[in-house]
């Protein structure tokens, strides 16, 4: 496929982009995929064949792999939004919110919590991040 711009050229660009991620050592942010040996499988080496199995991606969605630790490789990766992807992210922090694991962005919206006081509870205040979500929110300008 050449590189002018046709329908397949975003997804052209997220092959490309993951192809650098996993074997450019110069990349920004080759540490966290090619360095920690994050592979793209043999087959998607080709883009003709990458976008056999992914198809065009949906407006807004990125590609995700399944497992962080795994490859990229058919069976491994899915076309998800952005904050969907922000989910299944390596640093995320999930705690037990109503006995349900959950990331912290969704423990804050299921709480009510703001993130300045999250950020407090646990730099401050010395807590874990399980610790700042067992204690309760105080509704805003409450004196209680």
């Amino acid at each position: 496929m050449s590189r002018r711009r046709t329908t397949a050229w975003p997804v052209y660009a997220v092959w490309h982009n993951m192809l650098q991620r996993c074997t450019n050592p110069r990349r920004k942010g080759f540490e966290d995929y090619g360095g920690r040996g994050i592979r793209v499988c043999d087959r998607w080496r080709s883009f003709d064949n990458f976008l056999a199995d992914m198809g065009e991606p949906p407006a807004g969605m990125t590609i995700e792999r399944k497992d962080t630790d795994g490859h990229y490789e058919p069976s491994n990766c899915e076309w998800v939004t952005r904050d969907q992807q922000a989910r299944n992210k390596r640093n995320n922090v999930v705690v037990i919110v109503d006995g349900e694991p959950m990331c912290m962005v969704d423990a804050l919206k299921r709480t009510g919590m703001r993130m300045s006081t999250f950020y407090y509870r646990v730099n401050k205040g010395g807590m874990t991040p399980q610790q700042a979500f067992d204690i309760p929110v105080r509704a805003h300008g409450s004196t209680n």
